[in-house]
C-alpha cells in the first residue's frame, strides 16, 4: 500500500505476496482445495476469516486492504512505477496460479518471477540475487524484461521483449490433486528451451494427463535478470471435489466451512 500512497517509492519488489485481488484468489484457493484450506491459513481459519469471504464486510475491508481495488478506482497512475514481482512455485499460502488474476491488469512496468522448488520461506535465499539484478537495471534505467504470454487450445506462446540468454519450461505434474505446494513433494522439473531464430518459443500443455499440470516459462538475461511467465495449469476447468491427500505434517488441509453470504 506504501507503493501506492507514498510518492517516496519509486519501485517495488514484493516476495510471495500473491494475494491481490484478495476475494477472488482466495475463492479460487478455496475450490483448487476442494472446498477446503492449506494448512498454513490455520491462524486465520482459527479466527473465522475464511467464513467472510463472501460476506459484505470482508467487500468492504477489501476496499482498503486490497491494492488492485485502488486500480479499479481511477488510481492507476499510481501503479506504473517499476514492479518486480517474485512469488513461489511451491508456497504453502497461495495456489501457485494466481497471479493469472491480477498481474495482466497491472499497468506500467513489470517483470514476474516464479521460483521453482521452494516455498513460502524458502524464498529467502534468493532474495538478495534477486534484488541485486533489479536494482541494476533500476540505478542504469534500464527496462525490466517482460514475458508476453498467450494461451490458446492448449498451446503456450511466449515472446520476450529483449532475447535472454537461456529459456527452460518447468513443469510439475500431481496425479491426485490441483496442488503444488512443495511441502507435499511436488517437484518441478526443468527442460532447456531451444530459442527461435525469430517468433515466439510454442510450448503444447498437455491437458490429457491423470490428475493436473502446472508449467511456466523462465528467461535469464546476460545481467543474471530471471523473469518468467505465471503458471497454467492444466485442466484449468476441472477442480476436484475432495481434499488433497495428507503428506506429512505440513502437506494437510483445514475442512471448508463456507465462505459467507454470498454479495455480487
Amino acid at each position: 500500500m506504501t507503493f501506492i500512497t507514498d510518492p517516496n517509492v519509486d519501485a517495488v519488489v514484493p516476495f510471495v505476496t500473491d494475494l491481490l485481488d484478495t476475494r477472488t484468489a482466495l475463492t479460487h484457493m478455496y475450490r483448487s482445495y476442494g472446498g477446503n484450506w492449506p494448512i498454513a491459513f490455520y491462524p486465520y481459519y482459527q479466527q473465522g476469516v475464511n467464513k467472510t469471504i463472501n460476506t459484505p464486510e470482508f467487500q468492504a475491508l477489501m476496499k482498503i486492504e486490497d491494492p488492485m481495488q485502488y486500480l479499479v478506482a481511477g488510481q492507476s497512475a499510481q501503479f506504473n512505477k517499476a514492479k518486480y514481482i517474485v512469488n513461489a512455485s511451491g508456497d504453502d499460502f497461495y495456489t501457485s496460479d494466481n497471479a493469472r488474476f491480477y498481474y495482466d491488469a497491472l499497468p506500467g512496468e513489470k517483470s514476474l518471477r516464479v521460483v521453482p522448488n521452494t516455498n513460502y520461506n524458502g524464498i529467502l535465499k534468493y532474495v538478495e540475487r534477486t534484488l541485486i539484478t533489479f536494482v541494476n537495471r533500476f540505478l542504469k534505467n534500464k527496462p525490466l524484461p517482460q514475458l508476453t504470454a498467450t494461451l490458446k487450445d492448449d498451446a503456450l506462446s511466449v515472446t520476450f521483449s529483449e532475447k535472454p540468454v537461456t529459456v527452460k519450461r518447468w513443469t510439475a505434474n500431481n496425479p491426485e490433486a490441483r496442488d503444488f505446494r512443495y511441502a507435499c513433494d511436488v517437484h518441478y522439473q526443468g527442460t532447456t528451451v531451444t530459442l527461435p531464430s525469430n517468433g515466439p518459443v510454442n510450448l503444447a500443455l498437455n491437458s490429457q494427463h491423470t490428475g493436473w499440470q502446472a508449467t511456466f516459462v523462465e528467461a535469464t538475461f546476460k545481467d543474471g535478470f530471471v523473469a518468467t511467465s505465471r503458471v497454467y495449469v492444466t485442466p484449468d476447468d476441472v477442480f476436484p471435489t475432495a481434499a488433497p491427500p495428507v503428506n506429512g505434517n505440513f502437506c494437510k488441509t483445514l475442512p471448508g466451512r463456507g465462505l459467507g453470504e454470498t454479495v455480487p
